[in-house]
């Protein structure tokens, strides 16, 4: 089974928090918005077993793939 994604995308008005690419809430601040992703995460974790990924998309050009040893 697939783990849960949550999504905060944060652009020049605010967050938007999606969850498996449906938009659930918006806040102006970054801290709200990973506060309620973090705890929608634990909640997943609790009731479904594996955990969900937080991941944080902000505005402007996507991030390019880094190559060699992370």
């Amino acid at each position: 089974m697939e783990s849960r994604l949550l999504v905060v995308r944060k652009d020049h008005r605010g967050c938007t928090l999606f969850d498996g690419g449906r938009p659930l809430a918006w806040y102006s601040s970054l801290d709200a918005a990973l506060e309620l992703a973090r705890m929608l995460a634990d909640a997943s974790a609790l009731r479904d077993g594996p955990p969900a990924r937080v991941e944080i998309q902000r505005f402007g050009p996507p991030p390019r793939e880094r190559s060699g040893p992370r």
